[in-house]
């Protein structure tokens, strides 16, 4: 019996202690580690690539253009193309005024001094038109001085020119590189400026760069080369000029003599003209005036309205009535504007070329004139004028049955 007591005892004992320890509280550990220490610099999250360019263009933008050459070298070099895009969209690419192009050209030259090849990376790369445009030829600009032959290939990378060339140390590119290939001869200044892309319609204004020759330059095969390979002037950026005036300077004789050629093979001649003219009457229009007669005066009979076709001065009637009038003969006048007027209306701008070239002439002279005219052309020419002229019936006639004779 006091064993059986004794059991129950252990078992209620045991049983109580299980249940107190069951709910008495545990006794409280030491409270979590929490940090209040500031998150360390470098793991603070870095501003995106887009915030960093824009912060770099606002400073673009921000500061004068004679302070962005140490700008540039501020800028890692993998944000400096993204950030004068930046900089560029926030003007409005395409509307760019002279300002922004020099800080463009600035921001360029001090890449470029730095780092060429990422310069020309980036610049060859954009793809928008008219900023790669602007930005190879300021790349262009900056070589220019220090490395003229990849400045070139910069221009000739471009492929065409849709916009004003206005980078005049681009016109002293060519002309260093102009004097470089004529030490090997005159084809290869044609063969380098036949590598300038040409330009679209968009193109306005247009630079001519002096060439200035050395005697011993073949003129004859410079010349001839650029009119031939080149086209017209309105085809290219910038052109070579002065060629004619160097060697009128050189050999007055030559020039002469080529001009002549260029008159019987009914050429246009203009830009070559006035080159010589030039010369002979620089400071001295006078001069020049009767050294053009002169010219004429050696010409063949009927090659006369060639000359004046060839060098445009038929599109100047004031100036060419003042000249001959001036410094030849009425006969001679009468006769060489005869020719002329024979071109004009086997051409097709006889509609106004022949009224304005007439209407500087006494009645009495475009009378004379217009009986050395012959062909159907000729009478209608002369019909659709010749009321102005207040003739009588029996002149008009007399006029019609001349022109009609053999």
């Amino acid at each position: 019996m006091k064993t059986r007591w004794w059991l129950l005892a252990l078992i209620l004992t045991f049983v109580a202690g299980w249940f107190i320890g069951r709910t008495s509280p545990q006794p409280a550990g030491p409270p979590p580690l929490v940090s209040h220490d500031p998150v360390p610099r470098d793991n603070r999250a870095e501003p995106s690539r887009e915030t960093t360019r824009k912060r770099w263009g606002e400073k673009i933008q921000e500061r004068d253009r004679e302070d962005l050459g140490g700008l540039i070298n501020e800028i890692p070099a993998k944000h400096r193309g993204a950030s004068i895009e930046a900089w560029l969209a926030s003007r409005g690419i395409g509307g760019l005024d002279g300002e922004a192009k020099e800080k463009l050209r600035e921001l360029l030259d001090s890449w470029a001094a730095a780092d060429v090849d990422g310069a020309w990376q980036w610049a060859s790369e954009l793809r928008d038109p008219g900023l790669r445009e602007l930005a190879m030829t300021g790349v262009a600009g900056s070589l220019a001085g220090s490395d003229p032959k990849r400045a070139f290939e910069c221009l000739v990378a471009l492929g065409e020119f849709h916009h004003d060339l206005d980078d005049f140390r681009l016109n002293s590119l060519m002309e260093k590189l102009s004097k470089e290939a004529a030490k090997q001869s005159a084809a290869a200044v044609v063969d380098l400026w036949a590598r300038l892309p040409k330009t679209a319609g968009s193109v306005r204004t247009r630079y001519g760069v002096s060439l200035e020759m050395d005697a011993s330059t073949d003129f004859r095969t410079l010349i001839d080369g650029m009119n031939h390979k080149l086209g017209q002037r309105n085809d290219l950026p910038m052109f070579p000029s002065g060629m004619m005036e160097s060697w009128m300077r050189h050999d007055p004789d030559g020039a002469t003599d080529y001009i002549v050629e260029r008159v019987a093979a009914k050429e246009n001649f203009a830009n070559e003209w006035w080159e010589m003219r030039s010369v002979v009457g620089k400071d001295n229009a006078p001069a020049a005036d009767r050294w053009t007669v002169e010219l004429l005066r050696s010409l063949p009979e009927g090659q006369h309205g060639a000359f004046f076709q060839g060098t445009n001065m038929v599109n100047d009637p004031a100036g060419t009535v003042a000249l001959l009038q001036g410094n030849a003969t009425e006969a001679e006048s009468t006769r060489w504007l005869g020719e002329t007027a024979q071109r004009v209306i086997e051409g097709d701008q006889a509609s106004w070329q022949l009224p304005n070239l007439l209407k500087e002439l006494p009645v009495e002279q475009r009378i004379e004139i217009a009986k050395t005219l012959r062909g159907q052309n000729a009478l209608s020419a002369i019909n659709g004028i010749i009321a102005d002229w207040k003739l009588s019936d029996a002149q008009v006639q007399e006029i019609r049955n001349t022109i009609h004779s053999p």
